[in-house]
């Protein structure tokens, strides 16, 4: 199969570029526990004291080496490393050790940690330059729980969000019609902001009953709004004004290394006002019961939509003069602002 022109990316970056990248669901990471993460390469742990904030250090002991994540635990304030029990706070250290003493000059290194919109987020600068911006916080109190998945992807962070740039395969990879582009593509600092609508022909799953199916069949308008803070981190709010449906939606990769990522994505659905729009067999339904079964519809949906990326973005062979064609997209300007974050 021939790739769509615009979907083949310049020559793949050698390095990982600076920016926020996801390493945990915030909901997952409870107080008390710990979980591994990678970065450029490099062995991340993070985890929640008793006082709710995350945390991330480099997945070693700055003693003799012992891996926090391989037995390790939080205690209180402190994270223990499972071998010899040293004990470090949150800026790094050591407060006690299995022997009963402190231990000043072991000392770990904490990484800037963020946690915002549900996600916990770590902060990688190529030559450890602290932050100098952070993703907008969004408020969520009109959307039920987001669910997070994440998946290895073959591929860069940058060819992965180079795809909101990439009008073309709206059409040829995921089917959409009278795809457009509704908003300036808006490269300001960090954050890049866009907008589009199109018609989505729609596969709703044949276990709905007939009236459902048949309402959600058949080209509905879908417009989105789209916002970037850097190369790991995105937030696409979706809607369907003809049924009143609306859903938040994460695609954030995480780079384990320059040519692969741990792709964090997540869909949290907007709380429903009015049940009636979408079909009128479900206006008597509690209105609990028609979002869970929206819900599971639109997650359907979406989850074909972000692997059908996934399929695509493994599939591309980077080559150094990619040959664009019309009607492709703002696809050099989403390089020329990606440029920023390898500097």
């Amino acid at each position: 199969m021939t790739a769509h022109p615009l979907t083949v990316p310049t020559e793949a970056p050698e390095r990982v570029p600076a920016g926020w990248y996801t390493v945990a669901a915030g909901a997952a990471l409870q107080p008390g526990a710990l979980q591994s993460a990678r970065i450029a390469d490099i062995d991340l742990v993070v985890y929640r004291t008793a006082d709710g904030q995350a945390h991330c250090v480099h997945d070693r002991c700055p003693h003799l080496g012992g891996r926090f994540s391989q037995g390790g635990w939080v205690d209180h304030e402190l994270l223990v490393c499972p071998v010899h029990r040293f004990s470090f706070d949150r800026e790094g250290t050591c407060q006690r050790t299995g022997y009963g003493s402190a231990a000043p000059k072991a000392c770990t290194q904490p990484w800037p940690c963020l946690e915002r919109n549900g996600l916990v987020m770590v902060w990688y600068h190529p030559e450890g330059v602290a932050p100098g911006w952070e993703p907008e916080a969004l408020d969520a109190s009109g959307h039920l729980g987001l669910k997070v998945w994440n998946d290895a992807v073959a591929a860069p962070a940058q060819l992965i969000m180079e795809g909101i740039a990439d009008q073309g395969h709206l059409q040829t990879v995921h089917g959409y019609e009278a795809v457009a582009r509704t908003a300036e593509f808006d490269t300001s600092g960090a954050s890049l902001r866009t907008a589009y609508r199109f018609d989505n022909p729609g596969d709703p799953p044949r276990w709905l009953p007939a009236a459902l199916r048949n309402r959600l069949q058949g080209g509905q308008e879908v417009r989105f709004e789209y916002c970037a803070w850097g190369l790991g981190y995105s937030v696409t709010d979706v809607e369907i004004p003809a049924l009143g449906l609306g859903m938040r939606t994460y695609v954030n990769p995480t780079p384990v290394a320059p040519d692969r990522c741990q792709l964090w994505h997540g869909m949290a659905l907007r709380r429903i006002s009015d049940p009636g729009r979408i079909s009128t067999a479900l206006k008597p339904l509690p209105r609990g019961m028609v979002e869970a079964l929206m819900q599971a519809v639109l997650r359907r949906g979406y989850l074909k939509d972000i692997h059908d990326d996934m399929r695509l973005w493994e599939r591309l062979e980077p080559v150094a003069k990619p040959a664009l064609a019309p009607g492709d997209g703002p696809v050099a300007a989403h390089r020329r602002w990606a440029a920023q974050f390898y500097d």
